[in-house]
């Protein structure tokens, strides 16, 4: 039950500062700037008319105690109308960040004025909740309810799942919270670091990280298995060509800092296709040359899909954190492909 991961005093805790941090970071529009935001939206006929489409998804970093709520808001003919960013303390569930980021997703949508509404998430078990008229009687069970509430308050609402591929932009805007301080929207576009998400030939990418590892056969098993080990899932651009470019990736999807840590990756490489399997072996990436190996292999053995990574932080020196301070360069993945 979904009532087990947590409990009422949390939930009005998370309330209050969900409110305040709205109030805070200007989530609630002045009343001038909605309005011309929503004629702005009539003009693309998003509003009163046909259904718009809201995909949302929470993200949890547990390095820095925090999670991140992500939504976008598209009309009927897929034009992005609006999307948001928000980060908040950590919940004590998965659970609870997805149905925090489905109120906030429909809190976003009416106050911008959208009558009739479409919510689409990726976690299967909340959008049964949401279709199911008994909910837990918990905190999670009262965030459900006042989804509801809200809900009957529209003009009509309806929850639907999706695969997490079809909620790849969503999950980009979670996970980008990371890297802000308060709620951000944006009218019309999302932030450069997932608009390439819409159009950009891509390509799956598992990364493990968390723990040492212990399966030195990349063909036993897990790809790479070993305590504390962690999955994470994110998608790459096949233009993409150096080493810099694919750790820069790395790091944000792991929120690690590329000024203190040093990376290692290492890719479990399809070496050999057999009759009935695959067999695999571990290559260290640490050249330009082995990432566009990394990438040939993808294009050569068609049975393969998507690309397996080991990540290795270790902290800098101090020495050396100083001269990668000063010398470091902030870039935004696939800048360089607009």
């Amino acid at each position: 039950m979904l009532s087990q991961f947590v409990d009422v005093q949390y939930y009005e805790l998370e309330v209050e500062a969900s409110l305040e941090m709205r109030r805070e970071a200007g989530f609630v529009v002045m009343l001038g700037r909605l309005a011309s935001q929503r004629a702005l939206l009539q003009h693309f006929g998003a509003l009163e008319t046909e259904f718009c489409n809201i995909n949302f998804d929470g993200a949890t970093f547990n390095e820095s105690s925090s999670a991140g709520l992500g939504a976008i808001i598209r009309n009927d003919r897929g034009l992005v109308m609006a999307a948001f960013t928000q980060p908040i303390s950590l919940p004590t569930s998965v659970e609870m960040v997805e149905v925090l980021t489905a109120r906030g997703a429909l809190c976003f949508a009416k106050d911008l004025g959208f009558n009739k509404i479409i919510v689409e998430g990726d976690s299967e078990v909340i959008i049964k909740a949401l279709n199911n008229s008994g909910l837990p009687s918990s905190s999670l069970g009262l965030i459900l309810k006042d989804i509801k509430v809200l809900s009957s308050s529209l003009g009509k609402v309806l929850f639907s799942h999706t695969r997490r591929q079809g909620n790849r932009v969503a999950h980009g805007l979670a996970r980008m919270t990371c890297n802000f301080a308060h709620f951000l929207s944006w009218m019309e576009d999302v932030p450069p670091g997932v608009k390439k998400v819409f159009t950009m030939p891509e390509i799956d990418l598992i990364l493990y990280h968390g723990g040492p590892l212990k399966n030195a056969n990349a063909n036993k098993r897990l790809p790479f298995e070993g305590p504390g080990i962690q999955l994470y899932y994110t998608q790459i651009d096949r233009r993409l060509k150096t080493l810099d470019e694919l750790k820069m990736i790395v790091m944000e999807e792991l929120c690690a800092n590329p000024a203190v840590h040093n990376i290692q990756i290492t890719y479990r490489m399809p070496h050999e296709v057999l009759k009935h399997q695959i067999n695999y072996k571990y290559m260290v990436i640490e050249t330009n040359k082995h990432v566009k190996i990394m990438f040939d292999k993808l294009e050569r053995i068609p049975e393969v899909s998507g690309i397996e990574l080991y990540i290795q932080l270790e902290p800098r020196a101090d020495d050396e954190i100083q001269q990668t301070a000063t010398s470091l360069q902030v870039t935004v993945p696939y800048a360089q492909y607009e």
